[in-house]
């Protein structure tokens, strides 16, 4: 048997992003759902004070109704700490990666040239996401999907230094 991940609720948050806040949603859906506390056994979030702060925080509202509740730092988190202290090789090739990003995406003709050359290749995407620091989601997803493009991006270089051999300089990947 394996376990099993899965979104508990979605809901929009109207008041003050406060934990008690948060916790009075979370306890309202589980006695909406006549979900048993006792079945919480672990809880996944970030280190932000109403989090995981040790008396008035998420982590001790749900203890409290769940005592055998075990919390643990948020994987995603914990990368994106980590990767704060990234090698500078591996700083190197992010940078690349934003430089040829922010070139195919810098003006909307150079995007929809992009895009049309995905479509027309058969790429599972056909647009490129923006790379922005202030998200740490956005590190992972945008080298993911400029792996998943690789041949598509070679190409529309190819044809941008065969274009312009004196704007571009020549990137390797």
């Amino acid at each position: 048997m394996s376990a099993v991940e899965e979104l508990l609720l979605y809901k929009p948050i109207e008041l003050i992003l406060t934990a008690i806040a948060l916790f009075t949603i979370l306890s309202d859906f589980i006695n909406e759902e006549n979900i048993e506390w006792k079945n919480c056994v672990g809880i996944c979030i970030d280190c932000a004070r109403s989090m995981s702060g040790r008396f008035q925080s998420m982590q001790a509202l749900v203890k409290q109704k769940s005592p055998q509740c075990v919390w643990t730092h948020c994987m995603i988190h914990r990368e994106a700490l980590a990767s704060k202290e990234m090698s500078l090789v591996l700083n190197i090739v992010l940078t690349t990666v934003v430089t040829v990003i922010n070139y195919m995406k810098m003006r909307s003709l150079k995007s929809r040239i992009s895009s049309a050359l995905c479509k027309d290749m058969g790429a599972a995407h056909s647009a490129l996401l923006f790379y922005c620091e202030a998200r740490w989601l956005s590190r992972g997803k945008v080298l993911q999907l400029v792996y998943e493009l690789r041949d598509e991006i070679a190409v529309y270089l190819k044809e941008e230094i065969d274009r312009k051999p004196r704007t571009f300089e020549k990137v390797r990947f």
